[in-house]
């Protein structure tokens, strides 16, 4: 089952490249992709089509985001 929803852009802490193995549930097909931690500790895997411009717009809309 994936989830479906949303995260509020001040929820998020940090995004980073990440990798991840092919076993559990992710919401992306893509074994590369971006990790998203937000609220407390929490995470989610991704893998948006374009990563670069993905980071970029995070950056310019809440420039308190790590990356």
């Amino acid at each position: 089952l994936f989830n479906s929803g949303c995260i509020p852009l001040e929820k998020i802490q940090s995004v980073r490249q990440a990798t991840y193995p092919p076993i559990g549930s992710r919401p992306a097909m893509d074994l590369n992709g971006l990790e998203i931690r937000y609220e407390s500790g929490r995470k989610i895997f991704i893998s948006p089509e374009s990563r670069e411009v993905f980071i970029a717009t995070l950056s310019e809309k809440n420039p308190n985001i790590k990356i």
